[in-house]
């Protein structure tokens, strides 16, 4: 593990999806959501997409930034 956390060190995704059809309340709702499950969860990773077509990517999203991490 490394930082002192106990999670045992393994490459961990968190994928955020927020459509851009969303209205700017439920913008600000999602972004301090975002922040305190991100922290919670201790993710290494925060892939952000607006669109779903961008779903066809992820997984060509998630090799390349574990790649740029490890």
């Amino acid at each position: 593990n490394r930082g002192g956390t106990t999670r045992t060190e393994v490459p961990y995704a968190m994928i955020y999806y927020l459509p851009v059809t969303c209205k700017n309340e439920a913008k600000m709702l999602y972004a301090g959501a975002k922040e305190l499950f991100r922290n919670t969860s201790e993710a290494n990773t925060l892939l952000e997409i607006d669109d779903a077509e961008d779903l066809d990517e992820i997984t060509k999203k998630l090799i390349e930034t574990i790649e740029k991490r490890w």
